[in-house]
């Protein structure tokens, strides 16, 4: 996971923290949450937490988060079934949903798109990835703002 500072560096600073893009992010692996929590929250964007499907379902329809960032395999309840939930719920229907997974089997990608996904990452989640499509996710910013990669000249 390489972390690009100036990218980061470059998500808005929201004035109020009643503006702030909510990311809620559901998964067991309480080490990406924190991860998540300390990489965003510097740059104003709040990162609601869950460890389960079916706390995430719940924060999910009470907070109404601007993005939602699920793992696919977790106990109690899976990706697929919040999927499934969010995606029959009035209040989280239209909510961008973002699936993690650290299995990759043939057809899983499909399957969470055909569910609902409006995006799908493998684990490990690279950072920039995320913080691009949080970017097109919450109209941060223009995606063409976006650090290009560096071409050498020529002499």
């Amino acid at each position: 996971d390489t972390v690009k500072p100036s990218v980061v560096s470059r998500l808005p600073v929201t004035q109020s923290r009643t503006q702030c893009p909510r990311l809620l992010c559901i998964d067991d692996d309480r080490a990406i949450i924190h991860a998540l929590q300390l990489r965003l929250s510097s740059h104003a964007v709040e990162v609601p937490q869950a460890t389960n499907g079916v706390d995430g379902i719940q924060l999910a329809l009470t907070q109404q988060p601007d993005v939602i960032l699920t793992d696919w395999r977790m106990n109690r309840c899976s990706g697929a079934d919040v999927l499934s939930c969010l995606r029959h719920k009035r209040q989280t229907q239209h909510t961008p949903v973002i699936v993690i997974s650290g299995v990759l089997q043939p057809g899983l990608k499909y399957e969470a798109l055909n569910l609902g996904a409006d995006s799908f990452y493998a684990k490990p989640l690279s950072f920039h990835d995320l913080v691009a499509e949080l970017v097109s996710r919450l109209s941060l910013r223009s995606l063409s703002m976006l650090p290009r990669p560096r071409i050498a000249q020529r002499d």
